[in-house]
């Protein structure tokens, strides 16, 4: 079987979307170690929150409502309404309850923004590497294999994978690293907004706030899903947007209530020095 010839460009921009998924975390965690102290507690629950929440929970119930129907398609994406409602406050209401109880939890052990940062960073860099670099790290490898001497040992849905790929503009393996840096941008402003609803008084507000703000920014790719908008650079647009939106809220909120942020514990204080 003749071997199928993927673009080289397509190539680059797999590897450049893996070296983004995969290092702006941790390059974002050494920076803010780096400014605010070693703790890493913060990092590594919302890696863990991240991945209970968003990846077994929230599948567990995606598994329930979205059975796929005879044609192998969820009958609610038949109904592009009910099904962006559905996938964009599903995320939400996990993630954001993934951050509120996390939050709870650190609570009692550190508090000061680097909390948020460092939380937002280990949610988001776990999303960032779970979902984009691993699968675009499959992508690389099948890509490999199916312009190479292997291609004729790969099965038929494999090689449709493959052809798949092939035929997929270079612009867009560019893209899904971009989206990823998006992505983990919302995460920490999002991580903000919580954290402030979890350690100032009265403001509460702000965790369903943060599941709104978390479903309508992730209503053009649940539409990406459906089928029903088409236009990636518009979604990713939209997305930009709102990333800069979102940021530019928890930079005003942080200024606004970082005067009565919680002192940091001694052994923190040390750190910093």
């Amino acid at each position: 079987m003749e071997a199928l010839h993927v673009p080289a460009i397509s190539i680059v921009g797999m590897s450049l979307s893996i070296l983004l998924s995969a290092g702006a975390p941790f390059a974002l965690f050494f920076f803010i170690r780096r400014r605010y102290g070693k703790g890493v507690l913060p990092v590594l629950l919302g890696g863990a929150a991240f991945f209970l929440f968003a990846v077994v929970l929230e599948q567990l119930l995606h598994a329930v409502v979205l059975r796929p129907g005879p044609g192998g398609r969820a009958a609610l994406m038949e109904r592009p309404f009910w099904y962006m409602l559905y996938g964009a406050l599903a995320a939400g209401v996990f993630e954001e309850t993934a951050r509120f109880v996390s939050f709870h939890i650190l609570k009692k052990r550190c508090g000061g923004i680097a909390t948020a940062l460092k939380y937002g960073v280990g949610h988001g860099g776990a999303e960032a590497i779970l979902i984009g670099a691993v699968s675009m790290i499959s992508t690389l490898a099948l890509s490999i294999m199916a312009g190479g001497a292997l291609a004729a040992q790969l099965g038929e849905p494999v090689l449709a994978q493959a052809r798949a790929i092939a035929q997929t503009q270079p612009a867009l393996f560019f893209v899904a690293g971009l989206e990823r840096l998006l992505a983990l941008g919302i995460q920490i402003s999002l991580s903000v907004l919580v954290y402030y609803a979890v350690y100032e008084r009265r403001r509460l507000w702000l965790f369903p706030l943060a599941v709104l703000l978390h479903a309508m920014i992730d209503c053009p790719a649940v539409l990406m899903q459906a089928g029903v908008l088409k236009n990636v650079w518009l979604a990713e647009g939209v997305t930009a947007a709102c990333m800069a939106a979102l940021a530019a809220l928890a930079l005003a909120l942080h200024k606004r209530l970082e005067p009565h942020e919680p002192a940091l514990e001694p052994e923190q204080s040390q750190e910093q020095e």
